[in-house]
C-alpha cells in the first residue's frame, strides 16, 4: 500500500544561524531552518519549507535576482542548486571550505562566492551547460579572510571586504583601462561594501561603526562623455569624500549590514541585539529597534526598503519589521532546545447533530464545520518549557500559550 503523505512544514524549529533574503518582489522572506529552507509568504501569510536538504545545517542562501535558481551553502561548503519554482535540486557543487557570503549579479548571469581569502567567480548554470556550475575566474590580494562580497549595477564589478581592513574592486573580465584597486580607509574589519545606483560612490562599514564614503572621479568627463567605456575603465581616482561614526550603544560592535541602492537605506545590526536604519549618503538614523541583548547573525531589506527582516540565533528570533508604520509584518520563534510533545486540535463537538430541532442541512454544515476545525491548530511544548500553538494549513506561529516550568530528562 502506497503512502500519499508528502513533506509540507517544518514546525517549531527555532531559527539556528544563516543568511535570510527576500525574493525580488519583496513578497517572500528565505531563511534556513536547519538543514531546509523556509519560504515565508508575508503578503499572503502562509509558510512553506522546501523539500531538499543539505548535509549539515544551512549557513548561506543567495536566490537570483531572476527568481530562478537558489543556492543554499551548508556550514562545511557543500552546496545544492535548486529551481526555486519547483524547489528540486539541480545539481551540487563543494566549495572545500567554509563559505563566508555568495552573491548573484544583478542580470542573474555570475555567482560570486568567498572562500578563505579568494573570490571565486561562477557562470550561472543553464541548460547548455547542462545545469552545471563552470568555474570562471578566481581573484586573490587580501591578507585575511573576506567576509563580504557585493556587485556593481551593471553586473561588471564587484566589491570584497575582509578582515584585512581593505575594500577591493575587480572587474569580471580584464578591461582596457581598468586597474584593480585597494581601498583601504578603515581601521578595523570591514563587514559590508556596496555601489550607489550611478556607481560613482561606494560605501564600506566596518566592525567599530565606521561609515567612509568614497568617491570616484573623472579626470576629464567632457571626454569621458564622448566614450562608451564604463565607468571605471576612464581615467580617474577614488577619493574619500566622507567619513562618520554609527550612533551604536557603548561596547556594541557590528555584525552584520544590508544596503537597498535605490532606496539609499542602511540597514544595520549589532551585537548586543540593536540594530538601526540609516539613511544614506546623510548616515541619518531613522529608526532603532531592540531584539534582545543577543548577537544578530543576519539582516536584509526588501519590498522597496520598507520591510526589515532580522534574525537572531541566539534567541532563535526571526522577525520582519515594517519601519514606516513601526508594526510587526513577521515575528517567529521556535523551541530553543526541541519539542518534547504535540497535539492537534480536535473537531467541534457532535452533540448539536443528535438535536431534535436541527434540520439536516444544518447538521451537514455543522460536519463540514467540524471537520474543517479538525487538526487546524497544533499545540507544542518544547524542553524550553513554553507552549506555542501553530497553524498547521499556514505552518505560521499564532502565539504563546503559556510558560511552564521545565523539567530536565
Amino acid at each position: 500500500m502506497q503512502s500519499s503523505f508528502r513533506f509540507s512544514n517544518l514546525l517549531g524549529a527555532t531559527y539556528q544561524g544563516g543568511s535570510v533574503q527576500f525574493t525580488p518582489d519583496g513578497n517572500t522572506l528565505l531563511s534556513p531552518v536547519g538543514n531546509r529552507v523556509n519560504a515565508v509568504d508575508l503578503v499572503q501569510g502562509r509558510c512553506c519549507t522546501l523539500g531538499p536538504e543539505n548535509r549539515q545545517d544551512i549557513a548561506v542562501l543567495a536566490l537570483s535576482p531572476d527568481a530562478r535558481l537558489l543556492l543554499s551553502i551548508d556550514k562545511t561548503g557543500h552546496a545544492l542548486v535548486l529551481n526555486f519554482a519547483r524547489g528540486s535540486v539541480l545539481c551540487r557543487i563543494n566549495f572545500k571550505g567554509v563559505v563566508q557570503s555568495a552573491r548573484w549579479s544583478p542580470d542573474s548571469a555570475w555567482l560570486a562566492v568567498t572562500h578563505e581569502r579568494r573570490v571565486q567567480l561562477w557562470r550561472a548554470p543553464t541548460l547548455e551547460l547542462g545545469w552545471q556550475f563552470v568555474q570562471h575566474r578566481t581573484f586573490g590580494g587580501h591578507h585575511d579572510d573576506i567576509v563580504d562580497v557585493s556587485w556593481a549595477p551593471n553586473s561588471l564589478f564587484l566589491a570584497t571586504c575582509g578582515k584585512d581592513m581593505a575594500v577591493r574592486i575587480w572587474s569580471v573580465n580584464p578591461m582596457e583601462g581598468f586597474e584593480h584597486m585597494a581601498l583601504v580607509e578603515h581601521r578595523s574589519q570591514v563587514r559590508g561594501a556596496f555601489f550607489s545606483e550611478d556607481m560613482k560612490h561606494l560605501y564600506s562599514i566596518s566592525r567599530d561603526g565606521a561609515v567612509v564614503s568614497l568617491k570616484y572621479t573623472l579626470k576629464d568627463e567632457a571626454a569621458a562623455a564622448e566614450e562608451e567605456k564604463p565607468l571605471y575603465c576612464q581615467p580617474g581616482e577614488w577619493s574619500m569624500a566622507a567619513k562618520a561614526f554609527c550612533q551604536q550603544p557603548t561596547g556594541q560592535k557590528v555584525m552584520r549590514c544590508a544596503f537597498d541602492g535605490p532606496a539609499r537605506l542602511l540597514a544595520v545590526g549589532f551585537s548586543g541585539g540593536i540594530f538601526m536604519l540609516y539613511e544614506m549618503p546623510e548616515l541619518q538614523a531613522l529608526q532603532t529597534l531592540s531584539l534582545g541583548n543577543q548577537p544578530l547573525d543576519s539582516i536584509a531589506l526588501g519590498a522597496k526598503g520598507d520591510w526589515l527582516a532580522v534574525g537572531s540565533a541566539g534567541v532563535g528570533q526571526l522577525l520582519v519589521w515594517e519601519w514606516r508604520s513601526e508594526t510587526y509584518v513577521l515575528k517567529q520563534q521556535g523551541h530553543h532546545w526541541g519539542v518534547q510533545c504535540t497535539a492537534f486540535s480536535p473537531a467541534g463537538p457532535a452533540s448539536l447533530k443528535r438535536e431534535k430541532t436541527l434540520t439536516t442541512a444544518d447538521a451537514q454544515a455543522a460536519d463540514r464545520g467540524n471537520s474543517a476545525l479538525s487538526g487546524r491548530l497544533l499545540a507544542t511544548g518544547g524542553y524550553d518549557g513554553k507552549i506555542k500553538l501553530f497553524n498547521s494549513q499556514s505552518g505560521l506561529l499564532l502565539c504563546h500559550l503559556c510558560r511552564a516550568h521545565s523539567t530536565s530528562l
